[in-house]
């Protein structure tokens, strides 16, 4: 844990450091916070690893480090996501959020995620939640497996899309053998 917030603490000052000498004004910046605290980055590009490997990297379009309120806002977004340095999954979407405190990380706008076993889910909001290792929405989704599709309100599932639960269920199955795990 503590190797995670150097890390983010590395990267805010060197951010800081690299926008203090770029002279930037204070146009852009959002009311509840003054110029010092808020650092806006072009490619945005964030590496996350526990122990030298890999699990999340983000690439942003742009993204605003707002270092009182603990969060990173990013546009146009690909994060990638990975187990023992192997990526398991990718999510695009429009626009997200990383809480710099509790590394929980909220999308919004067309969210698409792959899985790496060819699962598909689409949504308008989607949060990870760090702490249970889970992703969660109150939002519509649909989940794509082969020919199966299921859809429903309110989602908790794992990253992979293996253990999903979908609280108001609307479901297509037309492939029942195709959800039987592989042996």
């Amino acid at each position: 844990y503590k190797m995670r917030i150097n890390g983010y603490l590395c990267i805010f000052f060197s951010i800081f450091i690299l926008n203090a000498c770029t002279g930037k004004n204070s146009n852009s910046l959002s009311k509840n916070e003054d110029s010092r605290n808020i650092i806006n980055i072009k490619g945005f590009h964030l590496v996350q690893t526990i122990q030298g490997s890999r699990k999340i990297e983000i690439i942003a379009s742009e993204a605003q480090i707002f270092s009182q309120l603990k969060i990173i806002k990013f546009h146009d977004v690909k994060n990638r996501y990975f187990d023992k340095g192997v990526e398991i999954s990718n999510l695009t979407s429009k626009k997200g959020i990383i809480h710099t405190d509790t590394n929980d990380i909220e999308v919004t706008e067309k969210v698409v995620l792959y899985t790496k076993n060819k699962s598909k889910l689409e949504t308008d909001k989607l949060k990870w939640s760090e702490k249970k290792n889970k992703l969660y929405t109150d939002s519509f989704v649909k989940i794509t497996k082969g020919d199966n599709i299921m859809t429903g309100v309110g989602m908790e599932s794992d990253m992979m899309l293996e253990n999903v639960l979908i609280k108001k269920v609307s479901t297509k199955i037309s492939d029942l053998d195709s959800l039987k795990e592989e042996k």
